[in-house]
């Protein structure tokens, strides 16, 4: 349960890490 619970984590930090960085990048225009 708790790797599971663990994994569930990971991936939410990763979509919300990724939601966060494409709104910095809208932010601060697109520059690669």
């Amino acid at each position: 349960m708790g790797a599971k619970s663990d994994k569930a984590k990971g991936t939410a930090k990763e979509v919300i890490g990724q939601a966060i960085g494409d709104e910095q990048l809208e932010a601060e225009g697109t520059h690669d």
